[in-house]
């Protein structure tokens, strides 16, 4: 996309999990979508886990190698390029969404492949899977972190930043040659 190479599903690294309740600015966690529990095994056999993957903190993001050799969590550059290459951030994200149920009306022109994970609220609460899906940038803002968000009733990509506990899916772009 853009001439990038990107991920066209989110990240399932999954070295530990954590119920929703446990979250931190410093520490790196990682959460599956409904899964209350701390047995990996368990989280991976949830339908959430093969569906959207692994929810993250920032921290994980900084701190985990979440992306394999030659790949990485692309910048908030990286993500403007992207989004930029498909027209415009107003109207990229219904390029970027697949197809899922019936409010995710997407048309996957850019192989993205796009789904609605959900997120981990900073206060614990998991939201909006179905309806909505957030990726974390790799790049910080002060306290906070930027992110790429789509929504069921937009065709708009959201860039903004949200404190750090919050936990969003992940991509992975390929190092520059």
């Amino acid at each position: 996309i853009g001439g990038q190479c990107w991920f066209s599903e989110n990240v399932r690294y999954l070295p530990e999990v954590s119920p929703s309740n446990e979250g931190s600015e410093t520490v790196a966690y990682a959460y599956v979508y409904g899964y209350e529990g701390s047995e990996v095994d368990m989280a991976k056999n949830t339908l959430n886990y093969h569906q959207y993957g692994v929810l993250y903190n920032f921290p994980a993001v900084q701190q985990w190698d979440l992306c394999p050799n030659e790949w990485h969590v692309p910048t908030d550059e990286e993500w403007t390029a992207m989004t930029s290459s498909l027209g415009s951030q107003d109207f990229a994200g219904i390029m970027m969404k697949s197809s899922f149920g019936d409010t995710w009306a997407g048309l996957n022109l850019s192989g993205f492949s796009g789904f609605p994970g959900g997120y981990r609220y900073s206060n614990g609460a998991f939201n909006d899977a179905g309806y909505i899906g957030g990726w974390w940038s790799s790049s910080p803002f002060v306290s906070s972190a930027w992110f790429r968000g789509l929504d069921y009733g937009d065709e708009n990509v959201y860039r903004s930043y949200l404190n750090q506990r919050y936990g969003f899916s992940v991509r992975c772009v390929r190092d520059a040659e």
